[in-house]
């Protein structure tokens, strides 16, 4: 989960190992990041299962810093902005309502 993430994202080995091939989206497009300007792919995942929710053809960024960090991927405001998110730090979880009113964000590449 970040909440600094406009859109959700995988690691590019995550991506080639579910089988997307990176050459075939096109010319990687500068973003803006955490970590400064980078080139990054999108690319339309079949699904993405998450707090009882499927997300369907979905586009994600692919980011091979992820990779180095060790992290298969994140959800970003894409997806996070259809909840009401509960951080309960003395019992140590995180819950997930949905939202009664779905917003979706138009990510265009």
């Amino acid at each position: 989960m970040d909440t600094g993430a406009t859109i959700s994202g995988i690691s590019e080995n995550l991506a080639i190992e579910l089988g997307y091939d990176l050459l075939q989206h096109g010319i990687p497009q500068d973003f803006d990041t955490a970590g400064g300007t980078q080139p990054l792919s999108i690319i339309t995942v079949k699904q993405i299962d998450f707090a009882g929710s499927k997300y369907r053809d979905h586009k994600v960024l692919c980011n091979e810093h992820f990779d180095n960090m060790f992290i298969d991927g994140v959800i970003g405001l894409d997806i996070l902005m259809n909840y009401n998110i509960d951080i309960n730090f003395d019992k140590n979880f995180i819950e997930f309502y949905r939202r009664h009113k779905e917003i979706n964000l138009n990510i265009t590449p």
